[in-house]
């Protein structure tokens, strides 16, 4: 069993093993646990969007109305090269930054998928045989963790067939969420109200992160923990973040739910397996 890369990789092994993830030559290690101090500026003009932004001209409040797609979420791609190899095509984001995958075909496994410093991947392997109906899964790390991704069953076709993420505990498709964000430049606060289902139960950590939910940055505003019930549901919890002091960029902040809690998702400040996205919006 060969692996083919068709696509560029932007993490090696050797840079995954040193524990340096970096991204546009910075070394991220310490940005993902603190956030950033936001500039101090007048606030911005009200932007009106299609992102379902609202305005109070008086004291010039934003509204940000937010669905959160679940994570990790990508395509598969099936052929046959022209020497007559089968191959299959992975291109996912989503994934912890730097962490590694086992990829199954059916039960079968084909290889390991590597999250670049952003958590993206794109990857091809190559197999022995791709049948009617067959899925390919994405497992949490190697064999015997869970199945964070499946695909659509392949077909005649060479597709693309969609990635679905899947919580552990949930049918694949059952994870879902809505957040409500208000900047308010007079109290110099962003007031974050979120809604989930089909996440596991327990506390998840949350943050506003630099980037976007296909390119993954920095922390740039943290919060308290929201706490989903055992029916896997967070219920319209509401957590305030105090000094900012600039309005949300026209593009470049996203709201991430990752799966683990504030204690589980760091280790010596680089991100463990458990800072894997949930549920992600771009604002």
């Amino acid at each position: 069993m060969s692996i083919t890369n068709r696509k560029r990789l932007r993490v090696t092994a050797a840079t995954v093993a040193a524990g340096a993830i970096t991204m546009a030559g910075a070394t991220l290690a310490s940005s993902w646990g603190a956030g950033a101090q936001a500039s101090v500026t007048k606030p911005a003009a009200v932007r009106i969007s299609d992102r379902g932004v609202t305005a109070d001209a008086t004291i010039r409040k934003m509204k940000f109305e937010l669905k959160l797609s679940a994570m990790p979420t990508g395509t598969i791609t099936t052929g046959t090269t022209a020497a007559g190899q089968q191959f299959v095509e992975v291109d996912v984001y989503g994934l912890t930054p730097g962490s590694a995958h086992l990829v199954t075909l059916h039960t079968k496994p084909i290889g390991t998928l590597t999250a670049d410093a952003t958590g993206q991947a794109a990857q091809t392997f190559d197999v022995a045989g791709i049948a009617l109906r067959d899925r390919v899964r994405i497992l949490d790390g190697g064999a015997g963790t869970h199945v964070i991704a499946v695909s659509a069953a392949t077909g005649l076709e060479s597709g693309p067939y969609p990635l679905q993420a899947v919580e552990a505990g949930f049918p694949a498709g059952s994870m879902h969420g809505q957040a409500t964000l208000v900047y308010n430049p007079v109290a110099a606060t962003i007031t974050v109200t979120l809604s989930a289902w089909g996440v596991s139960p327990g506390t998840h950590a949350a943050h506003i992160h630099l980037g976007s939910c296909a390119s993954q940055g920095g922390v740039r505003y943290m919060m308290m923990d929201f706490k989903a019930n055992g029916r896997g549901q967070i219920n319209h919890e509401t957590r305030v973040i105090t000094g900012v002091k600039a309005a949300p960029p026209a593009t470049g902040w996203y709201l991430n739910l990752h799966q683990g809690n504030s204690n589980n998702i760091l280790s010596d400040g680089n991100p463990t397996i458990n800072f894997r996205p949930l549920l992600c919006a771009n604002i």
